[in-house]
């Protein structure tokens, strides 16, 4: 019953479940090249549940090396690095300084403080090669008289961008469901995370978009095209980097996506015309 009530506790430690459940390769890949003895909260409540623990003092044991392969996985000072820190810490603390006080640390201790004491050596090298040298002049003291001025425009008032023009789709989900799916893209539009082959990822703001909800004719557009493409909400002008005040004024190439403003065209067109158009 003591090892159960151990584990409790340290699921309620888990704030976003890093340690609830197996990972995979799909929500980690390559972990299993990594680390060759996962452990889980939810495997040792298994084991707990069916009587393997001769003693608490496993508990402690599969708990440190649950910690030690979360610290080993990701590089140091990640989101998850810190996470798996400060889970460590918190139980040690709060759960095995009280439930679990006669539970001695396992093998698995000093890799964990060595993981840790390399981390810090780590950011402190880091800090001494970002450091400011005093002794270096200011390029603009060397430059001297060479300095130009240079007068720059002033800051709108507004901000230039146009309210979405694309449907949005909003899905309460539980904090455990809403984690693993903060691994996966979803379409932007319709909120699925399937037909992950037709998702193209707009240069600009980077949202993931099904190629059947913008009507973008991907099978047609090489890899250039892909990787440069605006969702609807950043089409541009690729003549004039900019987008027309008057939608109706630019033209969509059917087999690129791209846009260009009509004025801008060699000729100049004064209005969309009929059937099938393709840039050159």
């Amino acid at each position: 019953q003591r090892c159960l009530d151990i584990i409790f506790k340290l699921q309620q430690e888990d704030k976003q479940f890093l340690f609830a459940e197996p990972v995979t390769d799909k929500v980690a890949p390559n972990y299993l090249d990594v680390v060759k003895q996962p452990m889980d909260l939810q495997t040792m409540l298994i084991k707990a549940e069916r009587d393997e623990y001769k003693n608490y003092a496993w508990v402690r044991e599969l708990f440190e090396l649950m910690v030690l392969n979360a610290l080993t996985f990701n590089r140091y000072h990640t989101n998850f690095w810190n996470e798996a820190k400060r889970f460590y810490k918190a139980c040690l603390t709060n759960i095995f300084s009280s439930l679990g006080k006669a539970a001695p640390p396992s093998k698995y201790e000093a890799a964990i403080l060595e993981n840790l004491e390399n981390a810090r050596k780590a950011r402190k090298m880091e800090e001494d090669r970002v450091r400011e040298d005093k002794t270096v002049e200011k390029k603009d003291l060397v430059a001297g008289s060479k300095v130009v001025t240079v007068d720059l425009p002033g800051l709108r008032e507004k901000t230039p961008d146009h309210p979405s023009c694309l449907p949005c789709h909003v899905a309460k989900l539980k904090p455990k469901d809403a984690y693993y799916c903060g691994w996966m893209e979803c379409c932007f539009t319709c909120g699925s995370s399937g037909a992950s082959d037709t998702m193209l990822f707009c240069v600009d703001c980077g949202e993931a978009f099904h190629s059947f909800c913008v009507n973008a004719p991907i099978h047609s557009m090489d890899a250039a095209s892909v990787a440069s493409w605006r969702c609807p909400n950043c089409k541009i002008c690729e003549i004039s980097a900019d987008a027309p005040q008057d939608e109706l004024k630019m033209l969509f190439c059917e087999m690129c996506d791209r846009g260009f403003s009509l004025d801008l065209l060699d000729p100049p067109l004064p209005a969309a015309p009929p059937g099938v158009w393709i840039c050159g």
